[in-house]
């Protein structure tokens, strides 16, 4: 009898392991299959240009949280489906399994659909974003759209089909199970080691490969690495599980970060732009945004690396901005801050790995609101980063990169970018057809270079020699002097076509590069030093007259787009977050990150400027108008301010994750709490 009773005991213990990896095996086949989906949506160039083979061999690489999502679902069909079995027996346990199963492969589909509309899976950002409702934005609708775009899949057929696509696996739960207890130990360990090595390559490796190179390949996972239900669950229970480690981290943050200044609390700047003598006119009139790639001002010293931009900023008509910082040091967190006038993601992700359909109101929308004609042309590559998965939903008319770009063929290209005189005639030509077409409307036009990202070459460019191997700034500033040239290029084209007395340009740097000035201080992206993040700003248009601005105050990548909005006559949108620099103008720290490792934040505050070292604890503070290299660490003599400038950084990271990650939510329930805002407005 014991016997018996330890036989029945080892079969049952047999068929729930047995049950358990028929419902993982049948849940990963179908998270493959959307995977493949995905893969030839990807291939079709929806999201930037890719080559089929490479992306499908990268495809291995994001296999491992599917693993663990096949894993959940697994655990959650036993958990229901194992008193069916054991009250009624194995039929009923396997229709549970079923309808488990067809409501799985219906939400895969759904998901699916929405990563396509909206660039992220189906999880608590995206549901919050389809309940999001316009009037949460004031004057300007959010961006949204996520129904529009998944709204022809929902039909009669295709639902018939969904469910189908998920009861099918489910038939596959019933053969496996059957055949389970047969299956060779070996073959069980085999499926359990490549389970467990998808796994490490998308936990441990992936995430450092996501824009480098493997075996000689751009990689662009295009977010192929996410599993749908692994996000789904993710995004609701990691703030109850962040709070549960942290007290203070806050479901009701509000919308607007309360970001006063600590060393001069409630004071003004001295702005020139708005004393009550500065003349600006605000005029709508066209607008040219040209985007630089990896430049800083600190190491221009000499004006002949850059004498066109110089000049530009010493014309009458000009205002230049000496103390102007980027949010970030990477190229799509500083145009999400440009843009959207909003801190970027206090984490490594950019905004199109995190929120990319984020309903903040962008500059390009609120332009298009107004009745712009819009476009972005970029020389680049817009596929890094998934760039493009964020500016597909900012109201552009036109979105060109270097794959895409009319007149290419044949044109000079590396792996970065195509010769920016070919994006210069094509953006031309555009705005040439706009105003031909509809005269009286004027057209924004957002130019993106690609020129001054290393290997620092361009068209013409002479091969370099040892000595500049070794000391790439020469190669650099021989790089900067071509940028310069292509700003003239640009101008001039304005000039040539008669728009420049009704034009607006603004010229500003993405980020900088370092060369070695701080210790591991090169290239671009992890450090804050001022060769990164302090960068040129530079605006020249008819609302200035005939005056020449020289703006000396610390300002931001989040200041930009108010204030464009504010000389071309159009009101701030209540979703931006900086400052209109044309209006009197409070005292603001402005914060800038870094990504790992190692993790570098910092912050300027009037003159002061502390840097946080993360994953070292190193703390840093410069005297920025006695010390503008950063060499003199001042952290011992003001022990106080920098506890204070600390604080304040960990406060922006924790209401910064909150924000962006729930960002539909909070400006739903919070937006309107905000109070006039940065800029008075």
């Amino acid at each position: 009898m014991k016997q018996t009773g330890l036989k029945t005991a080892t079969n049952e213990s047999m068929s729930w392991r047995a049950f358990f990896a028929a419902c993982a095996l049948a849940v990963g086949l179908a998270l493959i299959q959307s995977k493949l989906w995905l893969l030839h949506y990807l291939a079709s160039g929806a999201e930037g240009e890719t080559e089929f083979w490479k992306t499908f061999g990268k495809m291995f690489l994001c296999l491992g949280w599917d693993v663990v999502g096949a894993l959940l679902v697994a655990g959650i069909c036993l958990v229901f489906a194992w008193p069916f079995y054991k009250l009624a027996g194995r039929k009923a346990a396997f229709a549970v399994v079923a309808l488990l199963l067809a409501g799985h492969g219906f939400f895969l589909v759904i998901s699916y659909n929405v990563q396509k509309g909206v660039g992220t899976p189906f999880d608590k950002a995206a549901i919050e974003l389809a309940f999001l409702n316009s009037d949460a934005t004031a004057e300007m609708a959010a961006s949204g759209g996520m129904w529009d775009s998944i709204g022809p899949y929902l039909n009669l057929q295709m639902v018939i089909m969904e469910c189908l696509w998920g009861i099918v696996p489910g038939l596959l739960v019933i053969a496996f199970y059957r055949l389970a207890p047969r299956v060779g130990r070996a073959v069980k360990c085999a499926v359990a080691a490549l389970a467990l090595i998808f796994t490490l390559l998308t936990v441990a490796l992936l995430p450092n490969l996501r824009n480098g190179e493997l075996f000689g390949a751009r990689v662009h996972t295009f977010g192929m690495e996410r599993s749908h239900f692994v996000s789904l669950a993710k995004s609701y229970l990691l703030p109850p599980l962040r709070a549960l480690f942290n007290p203070q981290y806050r479901f009701d943050d509000p919308f607007c970060l309360d970001n006063p200044s600590v060393v001069s609390p409630g004071a003004m700047e001295e702005n020139p732009l708005a004393a009550p003598e500065n003349g600006l006119a605000p005029r709508r009139t066209n607008l040219i945004f040209v985007l630089l790639e990896s430049v800083a001002s600190p190491y221009l010293a000499d004006p002949a690396v850059m004498p066109f931009l110089g000049e530009l900023a010493g014309r009458p008509g000009s205002a230049a901005f000496s103390e102007h910082y980027a949010t970030w040091p990477q190229t799509m967190k500083a145009g999400f801050s440009l843009f959207c006038s909003e801190l970027p993601y206090p984490d490594y992700p950019p905004i199109t790995h995190i929120n990319p359909s984020i309903p903040c109101v962008s500059l390009t929308e609120a332009l298009h609101q107004a009745g712009y004609a819009t476009a972005l042309y970029t020389s680049a590559d817009l596929a890094y980063d998934r760039q493009l998965r964020f500016y597909k939903h900012r109201k552009l008319d036109e979105i060109h990169d270097m794959y895409t770009m009319p007149g290419r063929e044949g044109g000079w290209k590396n792996n970065w970018g195509i010769d920016e005189s070919i994006t210069i005639r094509a953006m031309f030509d555009w705005a040439e057809k706009q105003k031909k077409e509809a005269p009286e409307r004027p057209f924004a036009l957002i130019y993106g270079m690609s020129t001054g990202h290393h290997p620092y070459i361009f068209p013409g460019s002479p091969p370099p020699s040892s000595t500049e191997l070794n000391d790439e700034r020469a190669m650099f500033l021989k790089c900067l002097t071509y940028i310069d040239s292509k700003v003239k290029e640009a101008v001039d084209a304005a000039a040539a076509r008669g728009l420049l007395d009704d034009t607006l340009i603004v010229v500003v740097s993405d980020h900088g590069e370092g060369f070695e000035q701080h210790p591991l201080s090169r290239s671009h992206g992890p450090l804050v030093y001022e060769e990164t993040v302090h960068v040129p700003l530079v605006l020249h248009g008819p609302q200035i007259g005939e005056k020449i601005f020289k703006v000396a105050f610390p300002t931001s990548h989040i200041d930009v787009a108010p204030t464009l909005l504010s000389f071309l006559g159009l009101p701030t949108p209540l979703t931006m977050k900086g400052r209109d620099l044309t209006k009197p103008t409070p005292v603001m720290p402005i914060i800038f990150s870094g990504r790992p490792p190692p993790s570098q934040v910092g912050i300027r505050d009037g003159k002061w400027k502390y840097l946080l070292t993360q994953e070292t604890g190193r703390e840093e503070l410069f005297d920025m108008e006695a010390d503008p290299e950063e060499k003199v660490n001042l952290i011992a003599d003001q022990l106080d301010l920098a506890a204070k400038l600390k604080a304040r950084l960990e406060f922006w990271q924790r209401h910064g994750r909150n924000l962006i990650e729930n960002y539909a939510g909070i400006l739903k329930d919070h937006g309107r709490d905000c109070k006039a805002g940065p800029a008075g407005r």
